[in-house]
């Protein structure tokens, strides 16, 4: 029999090349929650008393939904649990794919660049046209920018993914502007993985724009205000029409029984998000006074995360003892540095403040 040639759309990283750390330097380059507080709150209050049931029964999903709606005081029936903010992502963007409508129209999907890596694999498998819009920095005024009028060029058969905060550049997108990119007509696709940790009234306007514009989805995760990016958990808001629609392409069991297990714990200790936003926030602050103070350039962003014009003198004694995320943008050189809690900034930075 004749093989049949694979047709390769996107390279994508293997298994085989994944490498974990071993030198024992802090992991401050991947975003995860770096809150000791946390971290010891759900081993003793969560993973400990966990019942064993969860792992051996299919996923409560009627529990998850109830205790994500409880978590978010948003309506169950506008919500799809997803598998991390990614496979929100993916449903959202085959759901108005040409793969999906199955007709020849061209639709563009709209993006800044650089932003989440997957954003550009699903565009590409579900075929749309990619339009990345590149950002810019400016060193006088210590910020990145972006030509937003491409957005505005956006029709009902485009789709735009806005990250708000962006993961790399802490890009926030203010209401106003989203606002007139959903009144162009177009799709558009909200992502609040960071927003726990930028100005308050920005994620509640935006949310409140699902209701007056049927064009818009948000998601959000727990990977970073939860502290569980292994155990991929986030989901989509919308109205009921778009839910039913993204509902088509969903698994069996949207996620896990731990992760069902881990939203009910939530729904009963919601103060415990509130916590953790504080005291990473107290840590980012720690981090870009004492790197500030060795004469590192902030460039001030949103998330749980700091950012920094690069500077070898000043973050190669910071690398022997934590690993740092590089970035370019406009041919300039950035690092980005994760931010734990106070206490364990602290704790890294011993001696390199001296």
């Amino acid at each position: 029999m004749r093989e049949i040639p694979m047709r390769r759309i996107v390279a994508r990283t293997h298994w085989t090349t994944q490498t974990i750390d071993g030198s024992g330097r802090a992991g401050l380059d991947r975003n995860e929650n770096c809150d000791r507080g946390l971290r010891q709150i759900i081993t003793e209050k969560f993973l400990r008393p966990l019942d064993v049931d969860v792992l051996i029964r299919y996923p409560d999903l009627r529990l998850a939904y109830l205790s994500l709606a409880k978590i978010t005081q948003l309506p169950a029936d506008r919500l799809l649990l997803t598998s991390g903010s990614e496979q929100a992502i993916r449903s959202f963007l085959y759901a108005h794919s040409p793969l999906k409508m199955g007709d020849s129209h061209q639709r563009r999907l709209v993006y800044p660049d650089p932003t989440y890596a997957m954003v550009q694999v699903y565009g590409r498998l579900f075929g749309y046209e990619l339009q990345a819009l590149p950002y810019s920095y400016c060193h006088s005024e210590r910020r990145f920018s972006i030509d937003t009028s491409a957005f505005l060029t956006c029709r009902d058969r485009d789709v735009v993914y806005l990250p708000s905060p962006d993961n790399l550049t802490g890009t926030v997108y203010e209401t106003e502007l989203v606002e007139r990119i959903c009144a162009a007509g177009c799709r558009v696709l909200i992502d609040h993985a960071y927003i726990d940790f930028a100005a308050p009234p920005i994620g509640s306007t935006q949310v409140e724009l699902v209701d007056r514009y049927p064009n818009l989805s948000i998601t959000r995760s727990f990977s970073k205000v939860g502290g569980v990016a292994g155990m991929r958990l986030g989901y989509l808001y919308s109205n009921s029409d778009n839910i039913n629609r993204y509902y088509e392409d969903k698994p069996m069991y949207e996620i896990s029984g731990i992760s069902c297990a881990y939203l009910a714990f939530l729904a009963d200790a919601k103060a415990l998000l509130d916590g953790t936003v504080s005291e990473i926030r107290a840590g980012k602050l720690e981090i870009e006074k004492c790197l500030q103070r060795k004469g590192a350039i902030l460039v001030p962003s949103f998330g749980n995360f700091a950012v920094f014009e690069e500077n070898d003198e000043i973050f190669e004694p910071l690398r022997a003892v934590a690993l740092l995320r590089p970035f370019e943008i406009d041919g300039k050189r950035f690092i980005r540095v994760t931010a734990p809690d106070s206490g364990s900034v602290r704790s890294i930075l011993e001696g390199y403040d001296d």
